[in-house]
């Protein structure tokens, strides 16, 4: 009995290659679109502090929604994972800049937003290989709302989970939001 672990890697290999590069324009007109709908969100709305990933090639990118947080004063923490290594790359209000200070934590995060290869409307998700982002959930608090954000073709009917998976509470996608009703009494998923 092997567990999850081959049906992830099956669905993982089926969904990159399903999943075409995308021309640069469609790419930034969806994330356009996710990130309308992830500023519609109450728990963003009331955040205090915001996590946002820096997308990899082919990922949507939320970071469009850090103008908008700064302005309303809520503190924007861009967060790179790559090789198992979670860093906090840049911090701030009004101007997102390289924090050169001290290492940001992620203790005081309200909302966290993730990509990931697949998700499922039951807040599975299913990352790269060695996933870095399963870092980043476990280094939030743990009523901190997590969201997934894909493209709609990322979207799987079940993605395989096991004891050490993280589910999201909300998955934002270029065409709309789900509530996964994952996790109980995240803060205002």
């Amino acid at each position: 009995m092997g567990g999850p672990g081959p049906a992830k890697d099956d669905l993982r290999d089926a969904v990159l290659r399903m999943r075409r590069p995308l021309d640069p324009r469609v790419l930034r007109a969806a994330s356009d679109r996710a990130v309308e709908h992830l500023a519609g969100l109450v728990a963003v709305q009331r955040a205090q502090v915001v996590a946002l990933h820096v997308p990899d090639d082919g990922d949507l990118d939320s970071r469009g929604l850090a103008p908008m947080l700064s302005e309303r004063g809520t503190r924007v923490l861009l967060v790179e994972a790559n090789d198992q290594r979670v860093e906090v790359v840049a911090s701030g209000r009004a101007q997102l800049v390289r924090d050169d200070g001290p290492a940001q934590t992620l203790d005081d995060v309200d909302v966290v937003v993730v990509p990931g290869v697949a998700f499922d409307l039951e807040g599975g998700r299913l990352g790269p290989a060695a996933d870095p982002w399963d870092t980043v959930l476990d280094r939030v608090p743990s009523d901190a709302v997590r969201i997934g954000l894909a493209t709609t073709a990322q979207l799987v009917p079940r993605v395989p989970r096991d004891d050490n998976d993280r589910p999201v509470d909300v998955v934002v996608t270029d065409r709309g939001v789900h509530h996964t009703g994952a996790r109980r009494h995240p803060r205002d998923a």
